[in-house]
């Protein structure tokens, strides 16, 4: 997975695992058992931010993606979207919180601007 530092660094810090939607996308079109999922992709992950570019429609595939990142990396509790549209993808998200109870956290940063340095509003589910 491609991570984001330069384009995140403050959440890198935090320990967040940072990576494009893009690359999601990659990793999990991987050959599957049947299910919509392969394999675990890392049973270490515990946080991971996705980065999402409102200007382009892959934001919308958001749903597939969580519930494969949900069941291929058992050990996340906490998953972020960064500039992610708030009222759709938080419905999406509180409804997988409810689904997987595991996963204790799901926080959106939702970022206003292009600058990652850019004060950040977050939604927790």
């Amino acid at each position: 997975m491609f991570v984001l530092i330069r384009k995140l660094p403050r959440l890198t810090h935090l320990g967040f695992k940072c990576v494009s939607m893009e690359s999601i996308q990659a990793d999990l079109s991987v050959p599957d058992s049947g299910d919509g999922c392969a394999e675990p992709l890392d049973t270490r992950i515990q946080n991971m931010v996705i980065h999402i570019n409102q200007n382009k429609p892959s934001w919308m595939n958001i749903v597939p993606v969580l519930k494969c990142l949900m069941l291929r990396i058992p050990t996340l509790v906490q998953l972020s979207a960064i500039q992610a549209p708030a009222k759709p993808v938080l419905d999406i998200v509180s409804a997988y919180a409810q689904q997987y109870p595991h996963l204790t956290s799901i926080k959106l940063v939702l970022n206003d601007s292009d600058d990652p340095f850019a004060r950040k509003r977050t939604c927790q589910a």
